[in-house]
């Protein structure tokens, strides 16, 4: 019995010193693979990506080192957006959360679900995502943490913003101003997004368009110079990004094209394909205004591809619109019509009643050209008896004057 009782104990002690080996060893590769990542400031090469990945599933096997795995998960969060791994990473996120719920670890908590909010709307899960960032934006506030509050604001702001709910989106970009007011960073991105704001609402409602645009371009050159003495300069292409597209909207296309064209050459270099497209489908819309639907079409075309990829469903809609309008200009109706059915299909998922009623005021004049008035008229008197019931919406006047006019031009020819 003794002697059981004497290997029992070697026994106890060599668990306990190679079991703490093993958390030291496992403590310095996470550090290291930490350090490897901070050392690339947008995207990680793939063996580092790979590391930190393997890192972090060892890490969520077990239950030590928790602060360690959030730390890398956080610090991976924006390299893996970036470099176009959204529900892969997503995956990671939402494992993260739970473990940060379970270690009672509140920051953590309210980081990750700031995290998985951003890439749930990016996805267009609009709902989901703001489910995640009201949570987020409470348990910053527990905590006082108020640059933390200021990330969620603006995100809220950009989801709001996407879904039309200009009133609201202004108002979470105001709260992120006066809460971000000492953090430059996060004060560039409420700038940014009050700038979309108003460039949005005034092509939409078509009032006051020189001061509004001159407005947004104010905030949008702020912003640029904020994140240029920052010297973060991905967000230094977003910001020539917006003020291309104000100048756009001012039919300055020669210089909004040079502004867009910097922003791709900057993002060229820092491997960022969401927000690459997203400049190139600008480019595309300013093609289109200098009448050029042929070469806007080639643009389209690369930039659907990667939205498809990174299964951006918003701006995959976008294109298709867009695409719509340069076969309408093209004279190629046939291609016209399936652009915007497919557009108008993306919109009903995405629970998106302003762009899904303007794509089917779109698909209303691609049946014009194909000279099928019926089929035209019963699809816009659908159409704004359905708008009828939607006052609220922002782009309403836009789309009950688009859609009287070609209603009536359908009605013109019609002999039936």
């Amino acid at each position: 019995m003794q002697k059981a009782t004497v290997v029992q104990k070697q026994q106890i002690d060599m668990s306990v010193r190679y079991g703490g080996l093993f958390r030291r060893t496992l403590a310095r590769a996470v550090q290291k693979s930490l350090d490897n990542v901070k050392a690339h400031q947008y995207t990680v090469p793939e063996e580092v990506r790979e590391q930190a990945w393997h890192m972090l599933k060892l890490l969520f096997e077990g239950d030590e080192l928790w602060e360690e795995a959030s730390q890398l998960l956080i610090e991976l969060a924006p390299r893996m957006e970036m470099a176009g791994f959204r529900e892969d990473w997503l995956n990671y996120l939402t494992i993260g959360v739970k473990r940060s719920i379970e270690f009672e670890d509140a920051s953590s908590e309210a980081e990750l679900k700031l995290l998985v909010g951003m890439l749930l709307r990016l996805l267009g899960n609009h709902e989901e995502a703001m489910r995640n960032l009201q949570v987020s934006y409470e348990l910053f506030g527990i905590i006082d943490e108020k640059i933390g509050q200021a990330k969620v604001r603006n995100q809220m702001a950009y989801l709001m913003f996407h879904r039309f709910n200009f009133d609201i989106a202004e108002q979470y970009a105001h709260e992120g101003l006066s809460l971000a007011i000492r953090y430059y960073q996060e004060k560039a991105e409420s700038l940014s997004i009050l700038g979309l704001i108003i460039t949005e609402r005034t092509y939409w409602q078509k009032d006051n368009k020189s001061e509004n645009l001159r407005m947004a371009e104010e905030y949008h050159q702020e912003a640029l110079e904020i994140r240029m003495n920052i010297g973060d300069h991905r967000k230094v292409a977003w910001s020539l990004q917006n003020i291309g597209y104000t100048l756009r909207m001012r039919s300055r296309f020669k210089e909004a094209i040079k502004h867009y064209e910097e922003a791709c050459s900057i993002l060229s270099k820092l491997n960022d394909p969401a927000n690459l497209a997203i400049v190139k489908m600008n480019i595309g819309l300013a093609n289109q205004a200098l009448g050029k639907p042929r070469k806007a079409l080639e643009t389209y075309r690369h930039a659907r591809l990667v939205f498809q990829r990174l299964h951006d469903q918003l701006n995959v809609g976008r294109i298709h619109v867009n695409e719509g309008l340069s076969f309408l200009e093209l004279s190629e109706p046939n291609c016209a019509e399936k652009s915007f059915q497919e557009a108008i299909r993306i919109f009903q998922l995405l629970k998106n009643d302003s762009l899904r009623l303007n794509a089917i005021d779109g698909w209303a004049l691609s049946l014009i050209a194909q000279h099928d008035y019926r089929t035209a008229i019963e699809v816009l008197n659908i159409a704004i008896a359905e708008l009828s019931q939607l006052p609220d919406l922002p782009n309403y006047q836009y789309l009950y004057q688009s859609m009287n006019t070609h209603l009536t031009e359908a009605k013109s020819f019609y002999r039936g």
